[in-house]
Parts: structure tokens; C-alpha cells; sequence
């Protein structure tokens, strides 16, 4: 296997590895936004004081705390929602770069195939001309 195939083969194979991560980002980033989506939903189900009826503070300090402990959950899962939108962009990236390194590697080695199949045919052709040669001596 000449030297050029090699690499297209390497770069074929990180492209496809690329590729691979970016998949595995996007699942995780899907996994990220449910994860947000339903943190969103038990802030927003959190009970709520009713109107009009006095509370004791230590109710009221624990209506406070239980929405305190929902909202710090929800910003948690949105940081990593935003890490796994990253990760994406970054495993994007990647996969782009390796994807314009496999296709430069296979229009060099097109480039390589048709100048030996050129080569090819020019030495068929001059063993044709030096039959026709040996052909007009005998």
C-alpha cells in the first residue's frame, strides 16, 4: 500500500471518529436539555403560598428554601447544558477539519491515479511505437 493510500486511510478513519464524538456531543447536549426542561417544570410546579392566608415563618422559610434549592438546580442544569453546547461546537470543529483533511487527501490521491494512469498509457503507447519500429525491420 503506497504511502499516500495510508493516509487517506488514517484521515478517513479520524474523520469518522470525529464524526463519532460529534454524535455522542449532540446525545449528550439532548440529554443536557431535558435534563433543563424538567428542572424548568419542577421550579415552575414548586408550591406556592396561597393568597391571603398567613403562613408560619417556618413554612414560609421552607416555601423559600424549596424554590432557593429548585432555582440553584435549574441554573446547574443549565451551566451544563451550555458545556454540552460547547462540546458540540467543539466536536463540530474538529469533525469539520477532519472531514477538509480526508477530502484533500482524496482528491491528492485522484491527482496520483490519473498521472499513473497517464504514465500507464504512455508506456503502452511506446511499446506499441517500438513494435511498429522492430516491425518495419524485420
Amino acid at each position: 500500500m503506497s504511502r499516500l493510500r495510508t493516509v487517506l486511510r488514517l484521515r478517513e478513519l479520524r474523520e469518522r471518529q470525529a464524526l463519532g464524538a460529534l454524535g455522542r456531543a449532540r446525545q449528550e447536549l439532548a440529554a443536557a436539555e431535558d435534563v433543563e426542561a424538567a428542572r424548568a417544570a419542577a421550579y415552575a410546579d414548586r408550591p406556592a403560598p396561597a393568597d391571603g392566608v398567613g403562613l408560619a415563618p417556618a413554612a414560609l422559610w421552607s416555601l423559600a428554601r424549596q424554590g432557593s434549592g429548585a432555582l440553584d438546580r435549574l441554573a446547574e442544569a443549565g451551566a451544563l447544558r451550555e458545556q454540552a453546547g460547547a462540546a458540540v461546537d467543539a466536536r463540530l470543529a474538529a469533525w469539520s477539519a477532519a472531514s477538509a483533511a480526508h477530502a484533500s487527501a482524496q482528491r491528492l490521491d485522484e491527482r496520483q491515479r490519473l498521472a499513473e494512469a497517464a504514465a500507464a498509457q504512455k508506456r503502452a503507447d511506446n511499446a506499441l511505437d517500438e513494435l511498429v519500429v522492430l516491425g518495419r525491420r524485420s
